[in-house]
């Protein structure tokens, strides 16, 4: 796992944004999407290791 992937795992806003916890976040992180199309595929990887089931082995 790159380590980009790794710092949005270990950022608690953007755990929350996955979560949804606000729709502050939301706004902030399509924001900074949309200023840095290059780490999507990133944050998309990082998404789905967060939303993936407990019982599912992640890499």
């Amino acid at each position: 796992m790159c380590s980009k992937v790794k710092d949005f795992l270990t950022d608690d806003d953007f755990i929350n944004y996955v979560l949804g916890v606000t729709p502050q976040l939301a706004s902030q992180w399509e924001t900074y999407f949309r200023e840095h199309p290059e780490e999507m595929a990133d944050a998309e990887e990082a998404k789905a290791v967060l939303l993936a089931p407990a019982d599912v082995a992640c890499a």
